[in-house]
């Protein structure tokens, strides 16, 4: 599972809920979480917002920090 759709589970969102905050669709959440799709910065910035986590996490969620 990655960090983004933990992060949204443990918030209690949605995939409709965080479509719903970023202004995405629900299908372009799935994609991202699944890492298929990047998103934009502004987006990411909602998307951050909305989860709790850095716009950093939300773009390159495959790195790690150390």
């Amino acid at each position: 599972m990655t960090e983004i759709k933990k992060a949204r589970k443990l918030k209690g969102l949605t995939v409709y809920d965080l479509a719903k905050s970023v202004g995405v669709t629900p299908g372009s959440i799935s994609r991202i979480e699944r890492g298929l799709v990047g998103i934009s910065p502004a987006k990411a910035k909602k998307m951050a917002e909305a989860l709790g986590l850095s716009v950093e996490q939300v773009l390159f969620p495959e790195e790690k920090a150390a």
